[in-house]
């Protein structure tokens, strides 16, 4: 069948919850090599992202990873997303398998999601005026990936997850197919 050769196959995984009304949302989590700013730990994004956290013993032993939703929304959210959700690095252990229950389909390829690992950075680091300076010569590339599934709770209008502080509206995904 003509097409299909170009389909890979993907690490991927979910972060389990007990809750019936889950929605299990995809996102990229992506690992890169950064040159440009010091980025290769959590402590360092508390630092670079000017965190209200004091670092923590053990912090550099936790990689930074990109994390870029693997769905389409309208920019100002997609924004919003990758704002609150990289800076909260999500470390829990994955299950290797998909989820039971309610799954958000992916439609946000991984090369698009690649595309915006520049903006994705200078969406948390503070000051901004810092950023501004130094984006230009950054550079970052793309080491691995996976696609994890986060449990979302559902709300009457909204999936949100309270740890990582994302609220993503439902009309919004229902109409991410038209973009």
């Amino acid at each position: 069948m003509e097409g299909t050769r170009n389909f890979q196959k993907i690490r991927f995984g979910h972060i389990p919850d007990g809750q019936d009304n889950v929605m299990f949302v995809p996102f990229w989590r992506i690992k890169a090599d950064i040159s440009g700013i010091e980025l290769l730990s959590y402590a360092d994004l508390v630092k670079a992202a000017n965190l209200p956290r004091v670092v923590q013993a053990g912090w550099e032993d936790i990689p930074f990873r990109f994390w870029a939703p693997a769905f389409k929304v309208r920019p100002n959210t997609f924004l919003r997303i990758l704002k609150n959700m990289t800076p909260s690095q999500p470390r829990e252990s994955l299950e290797k398998n998909l989820p039971k229950g309610n799954v958000y389909s992916v439609n946000l390829p991984l090369r698009e999601a690649l595309e915006t690992l520049k903006i994705n950075l200078a969406t948390f680091i503070r000051p901004k005026q810092r950023i501004e300076k130094q984006l230009e010569a950054v550079q970052i590339n793309p080491v691995s990936y996976v696609l994890v599934y986060i449990p979302f709770i559902e709300k009457h209008h909204d999936f949100t997850h309270s740890t990582y502080h994302v609220a993503i509206n439902k009309n919004q995904l229902r109409l991410s197919t038209n973009l």
